[in-house]
């Protein structure tokens, strides 16, 4: 169940802490920003942008891939459609599915 509002994007003397959590959204998908701060596999992309659907609204939690976030080490910015920006944590990297599990702080 996805509950859809119609909100604005925040204005210059607002901040996220001024949003309730249910405010946050009105889509189920979220661009994230990961910075790598070490080499993993390799590869020494700093930083990776894409995107995330939002699996759980209640708890936060994210869905992305692993082409997004190979490492549980990797610092994650979610944004949401509106503009606010929240931190991210990962959480799990499944070891053989292409799936990465994040997250968000705000609730």
């Amino acid at each position: 169940h996805w509950r859809c509002e119609v909100i604005h994007k925040i204005g210059s003397n607002e901040t996220p802490a001024d949003y309730q959590p249910s405010q946050l959204a009105s889509s189920p998908t979220v661009d994230l920003e990961v910075f790598r701060p070490v080499l993993v596999n390799n590869l020494n992309d700093v930083i990776r942008l894409g995107q995330g659907a939002v699996v759980d609204y209640d708890a936060g939690l994210i869905l992305t891939d692993k082409s997004v976030i190979d490492s549980s080490l990797a610092l994650v910015k979610v944004t949401f459609n509106n503009g606010v920006k929240t931190e991210g944590e990962v959480l799990a990297i499944h070891p053989f599915l292409n799936l990465a599990l994040i997250i968000t702080q705000y609730n």
